[in-house]
């Protein structure tokens, strides 16, 4: 009998671990997982440091994957579809300093881009690579291997234009470059060359920077109007807030306002210098495309004796109602910390000791959020793919409901302390990807709290540690850089092969 029993109890042993080999079987595997990148570890060229691998990359429409430049290690790298780190082969993106060198053209998806030191490349729609424009060649002289200093587009004329180191505006066209203004019709205008130009589609014109500093308005009808200048070797960037008749120009050392003036039936653009400083004159000037209106935080212009917001009408900046609010680490010289929440239609600001909502016209504080719940350091995350507004602060997690209140949500994650939870959306995947000192998290609608397998592997680094999705076309996965290395946090759903099993 001792056998027998012995024996039964092998056989019910031996059942149980089947029925729970094929429970596991049958279990669906989890939609979301953290999978490391193969070869993705820091090498002695990185220094150990994984943040090397990745600071300074490239996410370019129809490319499969980001292309990372690291400054320490040769050459340019990129993860192919087995996972895995290699290098990337291509005539462009070729270092850090090819940022921004690129345009994706709306009319036909192409991208065009031009290589620090030289060359133009393009990147067809339904190609995966970009091919390097030889012989692209004028009677003038301009070719596809010259040095170029930048590369703009004009969606409304349907131009793409490079710049050349000799400030000369090419046309890309579709296998060769020609002259946007030849050097005769530049002097007509009296310019020596043009350094960049940019499209205002709210003044339904061209902003266009010449060799010499000066800003010229160009109509689509193709009238010039000089309308200011900034130093000679500064850049400005046009911002486009979506109001008819007014974008911001905005350089290192100054902000202007260029608008488009209706003086009794008597037409012309003109600027107003709202800011100048020797650096970072931006800093107190806020665009707010959600309201199309330009805020500031000062206490300079014009002549005001204290700081507290304003915002820019016909006669200059005025007074907002309930604006003096201050800001949030002024004693360091920040410069005013106000950020559009489309997802609310507000705009949030944190002030001095609280944070505070602006509708456009008001601003009012936001109900039980003081500095008992919100901190100088807090982060706020307006989460599309959730349509969820969240603030990350030391005291905890909290989310911004559209009444204006601050609700703390507890979760299954530590929420305290620094460096508190980083977020990320995912419209894509519909969640927002959360990482935490408890592993990785993703939150749905609902603000439930699901754990994603292996995030373990990453650790925690703070709110820097998500980087950006590693599809530019579908976004199926995220790339993460965490100490050990890079890894992809991947929806199996959206996964062709489903590494999550």
């Amino acid at each position: 009998m001792g056998r027998l029993n012995r024996a039964a109890a092998t056989a019910l042993l031996v059942f149980a671990a089947s029925n729970q080999h094929l429970a596991n079987a049958q279990q669906p595997p989890p939609r979301f997982c953290i999978v490391p990148v193969l070869d993705g570890a820091p090498t002695a060229a990185d220094h150990g440091d994984t943040w090397r691998i990745s600071v300074a990359f490239f996410e370019i429409p129809h490319l499969p994957a980001p292309v990372f430049t690291p400054s320490n290690r040769r050459g340019q790298w990129t993860i192919d579809r087995n996972r895995r780190l290699v290098r990337y082969e291509g005539p462009f993106p070729k270092s850090f300093l090819d940022a921004g060198n690129w345009v994706e053209e709306p009319w036909s998806s192409r991208v065009v881009a031009v290589t620090y030191g030289g060359g133009v490349s393009v990147l067809e729609a339904g190609s995966s690579r970009f091919v390097k424009m030889y012989g692209a060649t004028q009677s003038n002289g301009y070719n596809g291997g010259a040095n170029y200093a930048g590369i703009q587009i004009l969606p409304r004329r349907r131009l793409t234009i490079a710049i050349t180191n000799g400030e000369m505006p090419l046309v890309v066209g579709g296998d060769r470059l020609h002259a946007w203004m030849t050097p005769d019709e530049l002097k007509q205008h009296g310019l020596r060359g043009i350094r960049n130009l940019q499209d205002a589609p709210s003044l339904g014109a061209t902003i266009v920077l010449d060799a010499d500093g000066h800003i010229h308005v160009v109509t689509d009808d193709d009238k010039w109007s000089e309308i200011g200048s900034i130093d000679r070797d500064d850049h400005g960037q046009v911002i486009d807030i979506g109001n008819p008749g007014v974008v911001l120009y905005e350089s290192g050392r100054s902000v202007l306002a260029i608008r488009k003036v209706d003086d009794n039936g008597s037409k012309y653009f003109a600027a107003l210098t709202l800011a100048t400083a020797a650096f970072n004159a931006g800093s107190a000037i806020k665009a707010s495309p959600l309201f199309h209106q330009i805020l500031a935080y000062d206490g300079t212009w014009p002549m005001h004796l204290w700081p507290r917001w304003r915002r820019l009408g016909p006669e200059g900046f005025a007074d907002i109602e309930g604006g003096d609010v201050g800001i949030a680490l002024a004693e360091i010289g920040a410069g005013g910390n106000y950020h559009d929440l489309p997802s609310l239609h507000r705009g949030v600001i944190q002030g001095r000791d609280s944070l505070f909502l602006y509708d456009g016209t008001r601003v009012t504080p936001v109900a039980n959020g003081g500095s008992d719940r919100v901190d100088k350091f807090a982060h706020v995350y307006d989460l599309h793919s959730i349509g969820r507004v969240l603030v990350a602060s030391k005291k905890g997690l909290f989310e911004l409901t559209a009444d204006g209140a601050l609700v703390h949500r507890p979760m299954p994650f530590p929420t305290e302390g620094l460096a508190e939870p980083a977020i990320t959306d995912w419209p894509e995947a519909g969640v927002a990807l959360v990482s935490t000192k408890s592993g990785m998290f993703v939150l749905d609608g609902d603000l439930h709290a699901e754990s994603v397998a292996g995030g373990e592997q990453v650790g925690f680094s703070g709110w820097w540690s998500v980087v950006r999705p590693i599809a530019a076309a579908n976004a199926t996965e995220l790339v993460l850089t965490a100490t050990p290395g890079l890894f992809l946090a991947v929806d199996s759903s959206r996964s062709l092969d489903n590494p999550c099993r």
